[in-house]
C-alpha cells in the first residue's frame, strides 16, 4: 500500500500472510498416517508433521508412521515437511479423521541459481541485515530472535523493479529468546519493494511475506507467560477479536478514529455469525476532509486510525469488503486487512501460535 502521512508520521503498510485456508471450529480429534517417498515408496523416518501456526507437532518413526492430536486447535492445514522434499499441505485435515492416511512426498527439484544480468548494488551482508530487521522486526521480541540456519536463505535485489527478494528451500529455524519459542518457518516467500533503488527503511513502498509456521515451546514453568500475554494485548488478533465481538467500545482498550474524529465502530462495521465464525462487513467507507492547494475542501477515502490505550498508533485499511474472524482473532482472507504504524511494525518476531488465545482467555475475560 502507498505511504500515508498523519501528524507528521510517515506510514508504510505491511502484509503478513501466514498460510491458512480457513478459520473454523475446534477439534480434539487425532490423525494418523504414514509418509512415503513417491519414487521409491520407502517410508520417510523423521518427517515433521504439524498443524500450521500451532504448537502441535510430531515426527514420523522409522516406519514413516505418525499420530497427531488436534489438542483443541482450530482446523488449520496439516503440513508435512522433510528436508530435500516438497512440503505437503492438507486443508481441512479432520475430514480424514478415523482413516489411516498415506502421504507421498516428492523430492525437490534441484534449482540452479538464476543468473542476474544487472549487478546488485548491495552485498549479501547488507541485504541480510535488512532482511533481519524487516522480517523479524525491531521490537524486543524481534531483536531477540536468531535465525539458526541463515545460510539457507536465498536473497537478491532486483534492480529492474527495486525489490529485495528472499526465499528458503528448507524451513528457517528462528529462536525467539524473548517469547521463548523456536519457530519453524517453512515455504518462506519475502518481498520488499522500494520507491527507488535503495534499502533504506524510509524508502519501502510495501512489504509482504508468507509461509507456514510451527511453534516449539522453550519456556520452562511458565517463565515466558507474562511476555507472551503482553505481546498479545494490542496485537492485530486482539483488535480483530474486539471488532468481531462488537463489544462495548467504551470499556475496550482500543479506540478507532477517522481523521480527527473518534467513531462508533458499529457505524462502519456490521458483524454477523456464520459457520462458527464472525463475519465483519464494511458498511461505510472511511472518509476525511482534505484541503487542496486551491483551498477547496473535499471528502476523500482514508484509513482507520487505531489507538491502543491511547498510545501505539496504527493505521488500518480494509481491502476486502468482508472478513471472517475466528475466536482466536485469526482472520481470512489474510490480505483483506493491512496495517501501518505500530501494528504494521510487528513482524515474525512477534508471532504467537494462532491458538494462543485459548490459553489466556480466562485471564482476558476476568
Amino acid at each position: 500500500m502507498e505511504k500515508l502521512d498523519r501528524m507528521g508520521v510517515r506510514l508504510t503498510f505491511f502484509i503478513l500472510i501466514v498460510y491458512f485456508t480457513a478459520v473454523s471450529g475446534l477439534s480434539g480429534q487425532s490423525l494418523q498416517g504414514k509418509i512415503y517417498d513417491k519414487e521409491t515408496e520407502q517410508p520417510l523416518d523423521g518427517a515433521t508433521v504439524y498443524f500450521d501456526g500451532t504448537t502441535a507437532l510430531t515426527i514420523t518413526n522409522d516406519e514413516g508412521f505418525f499420530t497427531i492430536s488436534g489438542n483443541g486447535n482450530s482446523s488449520n492445514d496439516l503440513v508435512i515437511s522433510y528436508i530435500g522434499y516438497t512440503t505437503y499441505r492438507i486443508s481441512n485435515p479432520f475430514a480424514y479423521s478415523g482413516k489411516a492416511m498415506k502421504i507421498y512426498l516428492y523430492k525437490s527439484e534441484t534449482k540452479l541459481d538464476e543468473v542476474v544480468i544487472s549487478r546488485s548494488p548491495f552485498s549479501r551482508k547488507q541485504l541480510l541485515e535488512v532482511f533481519r530487521k524487516q522480517f523479524l522486526g525491531e521490537s524486543k521480541a524481534g531483536k531477540s530472535c536468531e535465525i539458526l540456519n541463515e545460510d539457507d536463505i536465498d536473497i537478491y535485489y532486483d534492480v529492474s523493479n527495486n525489490t529485495l527478494n528472499a526465499s528458503a528451500d528448507n524451513a528457517l529455524r528462528i529462536r525467539n529468546n524473548f517469547l521463548k519459542y523456536e519457530v519453524r518457518f517453512d515455504q518462506l516467500e519475502f518481498k520488499l519493494n522500494y520507491y527507488t533503488t535503495s534499502i533504506a527503511a524510509f524508502d519501502i513502498r510495501r512489504s509482504a511475506y508468507a509461509g507456514s509456521t510451527v511453534f516449539i515451546d522453550l519456556s520452562k514453568n511458565g517463565a515466558a507467560d507474562k511476555k507472551r500475554l503482553k505481546s498479545y494485548l494490542g496485537s492485530s488478533a486482539h483488535l480483530m477479536r474486539t471488532i468481531s465481538n462488537n463489544n462495548n467500545w467504551e470499556s475496550q482498550p482500543f479506540s478507532l478514529f477517522v481523521g480527527d474524529s473518534k467513531i462508533n465502530p458499529s457505524e462502519y462495521f456490521k458483524v454477523t455469525d456464520t459457520l462458527n465464525v464472525k463475519k465483519i462487513r464494511l458498511i461505510k467507507v472511511p472518509k476525511a476532509m482534505k484541503i487542496g492547494k486551491d483551498g477547496v475542501k473535499t471528502m476523500e477515502k482514508t484509513y482507520f486510525s487505531v489507538f491502543y490505550k491511547n498510545a501505539d498508533f496504527s493505521g488500518m485499511e480494509f481491502v476486502a469488503p468482508e472478513i471472517l474472524v475466528d475466536d482466536n482473532g485469526n482472520y481470512a482472507p489474510v490480505y483483506g486487512v493491512v496495517f501501518g504504524g505500530y501494528l504494521g511494525s510487528l513482524k515474525a518476531g512477534d508471532l504467537l501460535p494462532r491458538d494462543y488465545y485459548e490459553s489466556i482467555k480466562d485471564i482476558i475475560n476476568k
